[in-house]
């Protein structure tokens, strides 16, 4: 490999050592590909970090004694290797193109040779890998606040002159008012018990993205791809689901409703992934595959604790948070909210308050983190057959990074599955 660019870096350093903050930005000390050269570096960097001056004279003392013996002539050389150190940015960037070829190499390398790993892992280590050379190889800048306010300013007068949310309609217009729709780059937790209806409102919203022309994905860990459909012709049609499990008792009219639920749910732009035991890789991968033909704008996923982890590990919740931050970082590379349906644990049950809280969050904190919104659902006749709130579901915003946290109330059609809104439903508590 060329390593003229590492010494014309570190001559360029020694000359002008007030570019260190560029050449910063493009590589770090493994990067450079001769031991001796990664010494010298990390000496200009610990020599910057402590405030001193950089120079041949101050590098060469920073050293211990017998490295800086082998050393020094070399170091007082480099500057002579710098052709021009205006250009030290360009050197720099050469090392990082240099270092990420020898990164693809070493993969390759790694990829044909394994044996004891399986292809899964092999392609979720070769996933993991060339997502972050892809980092690696790409400029960030800091904006300057003037540009980003130019484009807040142009969005919001685009936004009054046909009003609409920040995000796409989840279904429901109350709760859309409190989270501003389902944004875009997004995480939304959906939490709670086993029976109180995650999965229907999950299934519910991908619905109403995907039949007002969101393109939109639903992995469904739990449920095969027959039952989803079973639910979304009895949230369509209202039609009670083990009515439709009947088909021997359907009159004429009950086969007409059928029918054009299936045709109206066919123009649907969702696409339904019942594989079992995906990992975070797996979810990613199938949401870029429909996102480069599609241009994906939702992905709900039932539900975090079935997600299995690329590699197994003892810690429980460090896999789940492995879950949430993959999917995190989804959100953000489509620029569209996922929905991550997740199982609550059972210290509620012992509380005389059976209303769930952030705390019970099941076997992660990193879920509540790395959500911008935690939505939990509460029915109180699940506890007590007899509530005056029978047929009544609590939606409760435990986070929202972009407004209020509150509650809503919402009718839930046990034998349809189905959510729907009621009048004056909200309450806010902050």
């Amino acid at each position: 490999m060329n390593t003229d660019a590492e010494q014309a870096v570190l001559g360029g350093l020694l000359i002008a050592p007030n570019r260190l903050p560029d050449v910063q930005k493009h590589i770090n000390t493994s990067d450079l590909l001769w031991e001796k050269n990664r010494r010298i570096y990390q000496a200009i960097l610990d020599l910057d970090e402590k405030g001193a001056g950089i120079d041949p004279i101050t590098v060469s003392d920073s050293m211990d004694a017998g490295e800086a013996d082998g050393l020094r002539a070399y170091i007082f050389t480099l500057p002579q290797l710098c052709p021009l150190a205006t250009n030290i940015v360009q050197y720099a960037k050469d090392v990082r193109e240099h270092s990420l070829q020898r990164s693809i190499q070493k993969l390759s390398k790694t990829l044909s040779t394994a044996k004891a790993k399986s292809s899964e892992e092999l392609v979720a280590f070769a996933t993991s890998t060339l997502e972050e050379l892809e980092g690696r190889a790409t400029d960030s800048e800091a904006t300057p606040i003037s540009d980003t306010l130019g484009e807040l300013w142009t969005q919001w007068q685009a936004a009054s002159d046909a009003p609409s949310r920040p995000g796409i309609s989840s279904g429901f217009e109350e709760l859309d008012d409190v989270l501003g729709g389902l944004r875009p780059g997004a995480v939304v937790i959906l939490a709670a018990r086993p029976g109180m209806g995650k999965t229907a409102m999950g299934l519910q919203m991908a619905l109403h993205a995907a039949m007002e022309g969101t393109p939109t994905l639903f992995c469904s860990l739990e449920q095969p791809v027959a039952q989803l459909n079973a639910r979304a012709v009895s949230m369509t049609t209202k039609i009670p689901l083990s009515k439709l499990e009947r088909p021997d008792q359907h009159s004429d009219e009950t086969w007409e409703e059928i029918l054009a639920a299936t045709n109206r749910l066919s123009r649907a732009k969702l696409w339904i992934d019942d594989t079992t035991g995906q990992t975070p890789t797996d979810i990613r991968a199938q949401a870029r595959r429909l996102n480069r033909k599609h241009n994906l704008g939702l992905v709900v996923v039932d539900y975090a604790q079935l997600v299995r982890p690329a590699q197994r590990s003892d810690n429980r919740e460090r896999e789940v948070s492995e879950t949430s931050a993959a999917l995190q970082s989804l959100s953000r590379t489509l620029e569209a909210p996922v929905v991550l349906l997740s199982q609550l644990n059972r210290r509620a049950e012992s509380r005389e308050d059976k209303r769930p809280t952030l705390s019970d969050l099941r076997e992660s904190g990193s879920l509540e983190q790395d959500a911008d919104q935690v939505l939990m659902l509460y029915r109180d006749e699940y506890y007590h057959p007899d509530s005056a709130d029978k047929g009544v579901a609590e939606v409760l915003i435990r986070k929202n990074r972009h407004g209020r946290v509150g509650s809503l109330r919402m009718a839930f059609t046990a034998n349809c599955l189905r959510f729907a809104e009621m009048p004056s439903g909200r309450k806010d508590t902050e």
